[in-house]
């Protein structure tokens, strides 16, 4: 009986043991993953700490690349207001200038390059002086300036009157139109209306712009700008319409007409230019100075006509042959109307008897 209590008893500790190490193992595995679940509890608080504070950092960046946002518009705008108010304020002066008549002086003519600088220096100075001796305060003023000539028959006028070479005059074009992006030459046709019809038309656009100031003209020497000048002196733009004197004495209508001037020292020619390839040199007349009357022309009939006669030229064998022949449109208006094929003629003056 008791050998039976004893087995059973032997019995029952090995299956209590074998329990009891399965609920320690259980327990050990519990132990474990509980471990293990609160390992991954700290990594994923890390993570999460981490991530907060990434997130803090962007709405960080994002709150003060919104607050530069902000600014760059307001500085955006406030650059558009001044460039508006700029724009306003910005004042055109065009100077408008017959290049055919007003030659610039020979000293800036045989420096070439450098001269043209000089010359575009001195006349950009010019005006803005007297913008300010007018008591004007411009706070942007621009100064166009446009040259209109006949540019082939002017190159060889100044060869033969030795005032510059071509290459001189070609280099002096370049320095000039360089020295200035609103400064230049502009070559028009041969005829005589090629830089008059030029010039009225960029004054009558001109002068009516409200951004324009005045409108400096460089005329002084020609007659046949005289309607084009008055016609805006009736519409009423006496007070933006300005002479630029180039010579000593001006055209007779041009002065009639009262027109505010100004002079640049040094920058143009006073005279017209003399010079004869055939004879020694002779000024060519200015036949419109209000101050010295034009010379008699030249008698032309050997006898008075009558009724019954006609003009006949008269002749005279003393009188030196002229090839080509004089320009007659020249002695009586002082431009020649010939062309290319007057420019030999320009330095010719028909000679009375």
């Amino acid at each position: 009986m008791s050998s039976v209590l004893d087995a059973g008893r032997s019995s029952g500790d090995r299956d209590g043991e074998e329990l009891l190490n399965q609920w320690r193992a259980s327990t050990l595995e519990q132990e474990a993953l509980l471990k293990h679940l609160l390992e991954e509890n700290i990594k994923l608080k890390k993570q999460v700490i981490e991530l907060e504070m990434d997130n803090y950092t962007t709405r960080l960046a994002v709150g003060t690349l919104r607050q530069e946002l902000e600014t760059a518009r307001r500085e955006v705008d406030t650059c558009k207001g001044e460039m508006g108010n700029l724009e306003k304020n910005r004042t055109w002066i065009p100077v408008l200038i017959d290049g055919d008549g007003y030659i610039f002086n020979k000293e800036l003519l045989s420096k070439g390059e450098i001269g043209g600088r000089e010359a575009a220096s001195m006349l950009n100075s010019g005006v803005l002086q007297h913008i300010k001796s007018q008591g004007y305060q411009l706070s942007h003023p621009v100064i166009y300036t446009m040259i209109f000539l006949s540019k082939e028959l002017l190159e060889n006028i100044l060869i033969k009157s030795d005032t510059c070479s071509q290459d001189e005059f070609k280099w002096f074009i370049k320095g000039f139109s360089q020295a200035h992006p609103l400064f230049s030459f502009i070559t028009v046709g041969t005829s005589k209306e090629a830089a008059d019809s030029k010039i009225r038309e960029h004054l009558n656009k001109f002068i009516r712009l409200n951004e324009v100031h005045q409108v400096i003209v460089g005329v002084d020497h020609d007659n046949g700008y005289s309607a084009a000048l008055s016609a805006e002196l009736t519409a009423g733009h006496k007070e933006k319409l300005v002479l630029l004197r180039a010579h000593k004495v001006v055209a007779r209508e041009i002065a009639s007409l009262g027109l505010e001037n100004f002079w640049i020292d040094g920058l143009f020619m006073t005279e017209k230019i003399s010079s004869n390839p055939f004879s020694p040199r002779m000024q060519i007349p200015n036949l419109d100075s209000p101050l010295n009357p034009p010379e008699p022309l030249p008698r032309l009939l050997s006898t008075p006509p009558t009724q019954n006669s006609s003009p006949r030229l008269m002749k005279d064998t003393n009188l030196p042959k002229r090839v080509p022949a004089p320009c007659n449109f020249l002695y009586l208006t002082g431009k020649c109307n010939n062309g290319n094929s007057g420019a030999s003629s320009e330095f010719y003056r028909a000679l009375s008897p």
